[in-house]
């Protein structure tokens, strides 16, 4: 059973929504209307980092020759936006493993090269040398999927979250 108060409260907070939302008037309310994955380039998505630091756990699927044929576990993920690069850190059961991801122009030296590019929900990074590529897409303003393929599976496909006051100063990306 509600309340009184309760009721009065959610009426309350519906009227706001109404006129703060031109779209209520005709009964289209978003689920979540903070959404924010379009981006125009660049200097856009960093902005979207803001120098914060993203954590978050999913899996590794990894095939293999014998049984279990295919590996999956739990795995942490950290990314940071630093010095020109973002910087990934995953830590599994077994082993840990970092990519760096420049923001720079394409590199052409050599005969694999890396592919950076924006597209209007996504960021995707292809590094040729070391043959992996990495998929950024924010969700919303504190949350962000990770996808990182390499050429002996996935890497790691997970959503990180951003870290807020005290705790983006202490943690570590080692």
């Amino acid at each position: 059973m509600i309340s009184s108060y309760s009721k009065k409260r959610i009426e309350s907070k519906r009227k706001k929504s109404f006129q703060q939302n031109p779209f209520a008037k005709i009964g289209i309310i978003p689920v979540n209307p903070v959404f924010y994955n379009y981006f125009s380039g660049l200097e856009e998505f960093l902005s979207y980092l803001k120098n914060d630091r993203f954590v978050g756990s999913g899996i590794i699927s990894i095939p293999a020759q014998k049984e279990p044929y295919l590996s999956e576990t739990n795995c942490k993920a950290k990314l940071e936006w630093k010095g020109g690069e973002l910087i990934v850190f995953l830590e599994g059961k077994k082993n840990s493993k970092s990519f760096l991801i420049p923001l720079n122009s394409t590199d052409t030296n050599g005969k694999k090269r890396n592919k950076l590019e924006f597209f209007p929900d996504f960021f995707h990074f292809q590094n040729g040398e070391d043959e992996f590529s990495v998929r950024l897409q924010p969700l919303d303003l504190k949350r962000i999927h990770l996808q990182i393929n390499s050429k002996v599976g996935l890497e790691f496909s997970g959503i990180l979250i951003r870290l807020s006051g005290w705790k983006k100063w202490f943690l570590s990306l080692s």
